[in-house]
């Protein structure tokens, strides 16, 4: 009983810095397929038309690469897509978030 108990410890001494290390965007990313959050995103406007070229898509903060893969849009839209956009816009009050601006946010849920 005495060396199971210490077993435990001593693997919870090894694993627990591992998950500490990690915040809470890299435990998303390696425990769900999910799109990123928009915080480590560059703010980034879209444009018309059917995209798939990695050089059109957001990238990270650092220049590289997101995960975005496609992307279409019909109408043009004004002003950044990804950005703080606002309280009124973001979850939880501050960061970023994705708001595509029809109409400088004055047409309605249509546009």
């Amino acid at each position: 009983m005495r060396t199971s108990f210490a077993f435990v410890m001593m693997l919870m001494l090894f694993i627990t810095p591992v998950f500490a290390q990690q915040t809470w965007q890299q435990r998303l990313e390696q425990n769900f397929d999910i799109v990123e959050t928009f915080d480590p995103l560059q703010d980034w406007s879209g444009g018309t038309d059917y995209h798939y070229d990695a050089g059109t898509m957001p990238k990270k903060a650092d220049g590289s690469p997101s995960i975005w893969t496609y992307y279409t849009n019909d109408v043009p839209a004004v002003d950044s897509w990804i950005k703080d956009h606002g309280t009124n816009y973001n979850w939880g009050g501050n960061g970023k978030s994705l708001c595509i601006n029809y109409n400088n946010f004055v047409g309605g849920p249509a546009g």
